[in-house]
């Protein structure tokens, strides 16, 4: 839904861009979610190592020519598994287009730990029980790039055992937002619920930058004429006049 009942051909066109984007992504998340639940049972009891059938899904959708995705996989509920409390069986596009393990520190004694259970890719699923995009934010774990996450809860037996995800560099969504953005006659921005820009086609306005012509925010909670949200994500396009 969005905020407002008069949307322009110029914003719709936006919309229609970023909707496609975030069904696609969400698409193969999804995919990797089902994965991950044949591999749960709902007691828990299975071994961070036993989950192979989620690596062959997950790295046949990095390894994907032509879509937006460069990492993707599951992050397991902190203290689910029964062999470790953190767990990221992930994977991210190496050299040659080929998925890459991601070798992440899960040992909260060692340097190097990453501690993910307040991050907001995996808490806003784990308390919400919804889909969630976070971002443009540098994602120096796998990227070392302003990203987009796309998250999805894991769910079994009414039990949260992680999230599915995927990576969306933000030069890569530009690129797929850019051809309604550059034909609108407005000027439109995209940008998430904090306002913080992940596209426009006005050069005051950069990708990373908060947003100053709209008090997103407030727009977010009160609605505003000039915002107009993607459905139930945290996306919107912004009218800057």
């Amino acid at each position: 839904m969005t905020t407002a009942t008069n949307v322009s051909a110029d914003t719709a066109a936006v919309l229609g861009a970023l909707r496609d984007l975030a069904t696609s992504v969400f698409g193969d998340v999804d995919r990797i979610a089902a994965a991950t639940l044949e591999q749960l049972d709902p007691a828990g009891r299975r071994l961070s190592t036993s989950l192979r059938a989620i690596d062959e899904v997950t790295t046949r959708i990095v390894e994907q020519q032509g879509q937006p995705i460069t990492g993707a996989g599951f992050v397991a509920a902190v203290g689910y598994l029964d062999d470790t409390r953190w767990w990221l069986e992930w994977f991210a596009r190496g050299e040659g287009a080929k998925a890459d393990r991601l070798a992440s520190e899960t040992n909260p004694q060692a340097p190097g730990f990453y501690d993910y259970e307040f991050l907001p890719w995996y808490v806003v699923p784990r308390d919400t029980g919804r889909r969630h995009v976070t971002g443009p934010y540098v994602d120096y774990l796998c990227t070392d790039d302003y990203t987009l996450t796309f998250t999805m809860p894991v769910v079994v037996d009414k039990t949260f055992a992680g999230v599915a995800g995927a990576d969306v560099k933000v030069d890569t969504a530009e690129t797929l937002l850019m051809p309604p953005l550059r034909a609108a006659g407005q000027r439109l921005a995209v940008v998430n619920a904090h306002g913080r820009i992940v596209a426009s086609n006005s050069g005051r306005h950069v990708c990373g930058d908060l947003l100053a012509d709209v008090d997103v925010p407030a727009a977010w909670q009160h609605g505003h004429p000039a915002l107009h949200r993607l459905d139930d994500l945290p996306l919107a396009v912004a009218d800057l006049g």
